[in-house]
């Protein structure tokens, strides 16, 4: 009869007594306590960082950036900085109307003496910027842009230039007031104007691409929705000059490219108080410097004039209905 051999490499356990203890069963426990210790110490510091973290950054969402100072518009510095702007502003806009009327002439076998410059280059510091900003503002904030009234959604432009970027901030009433700023690098590429939008803020908490899609969307689309409207009113005329609903149109567009991260149409408007119009041109080169903005500028020829508001309506040629402004003066006031 075959017996049962044991294996050397069975595992037989020893019969214990009621008085032995295993020495791994009471060290275990401790081994156990000791790692859930750690575990819940470094848990409750980590909880502990992400409360001061989230009291830190809503703190700094909601805080106002130290150089987010808007001007008083009834200061007399004031005035006469917006007064400065206002004049080179006006300079360009006869530059261009005179180039205009040059090839216009030119075209006509009425050659004029003496032909303006091809370009124009024109610098503009940061107080006078914030300056015209604030009349600006105090002029057209109380005006209804699509049901809703600019000082509704927004308060307080104002600009800060540094070498490399343009910040452009406001006060938004809908976000209770936060100071929120776009934080943008001006590039002239291929014809076209890219606005590259580097960062979005909310006080001095820089905002992830993430955390503010959403409200992104809702921007454009409700940016969509206006250049609807107003796209079939925009005009251009002979002259060069647009009136205020292509103006509107066309920022539109721009707002919604930059925000898409695109190149946009290389087109700058400079405006026409009394016509409640602007002006036209086209940037060759954008230098940033702290605290100021030079500008190398052209006029749109008419060719250039008539594809601005080709693309605008979406392949459709515009219709032939002008409005006509004059070359403006030099401001007095």
């Amino acid at each position: 009869m075959l017996q049962r051999i044991a294996s050397p490499f069975a595992y037989n356990p020893a019969p214990m007594d009621d008085n032995q203890t295993d020495a791994g069963s009471s060290k275990l426990p401790q081994r156990k306590r000791r790692v859930l210790r750690y575990v819940s110490a470094i848990v409750l510091l980590l909880l502990v960082g992400l409360a001061v973290s989230g009291l830190v950054m809503y703190r700094s969402a909601g805080s106002v950036p130290e150089w987010y100072q808007p001007p008083d518009v009834e200061a007399p510095d004031t005035s006469e900085q917006a007064k400065v702007a206002e004049d080179k502003i006006i300079d360009v806009q006869n530059w261009a109307a005179s180039k205009h009327a040059y090839e216009y002439a030119r075209q006509h076998g009425r050659p004029m003496v003496k032909a303006p410059d091809d370009q124009l280059v024109i610098t503009f510091t940061q107080g006078e910027l914030n300056s015209f900003l604030g009349k600006w503002y105090a002029r057209f904030g109380s005006q209804v842009i699509n049901g809703r009234r600019l000082s509704d959604v927004f308060k307080g432009p104002m600009v800060k230039i540094e070498e490399k970027r343009i910040t452009f901030a406001g006060s938004v009433p809908p976000l209770g007031g936060r100071v929120v700023s776009l934080d943008l690098k001006p590039v002239v590429r291929d014809g076209m104007l890219d606005l590259q939008l580097l960062t979005a803020r909310s006080g001095n908490l820089p905002l992830p691409e993430f955390s503010w899609a959403k409200p992104r969307q809702m921007l454009i689309e409700s940016l969509s929705g206006m250049m609807t409207n107003l796209i079939p009113m925009s005009r251009m005329d002979k002259g060069g000059g647009a009136n205020i609903e292509a103006v509107s149109a066309v920022l539109a567009k721009q707002g919604i490219d930059t925000l898409s991260h695109r190149p946009t149409d290389n087109v700058l408007f400079l405006p026409v108080w009394a016509e409640q119009a602007g002006l036209p041109v086209k940037l060759k080169s954008c230098e940033l410097a702290d605290g100021q903005i030079t500008l190398t500028t052209e006029p749109l020829t008419s060719e250039e004039r008539e594809a601005l508001l080709y693309r605008l309506r979406g392949g459709k040629h515009p219709e032939k209905t002008p409005i006509y402004l004059t070359p403006s003066t030099r401001s007095t006031q």
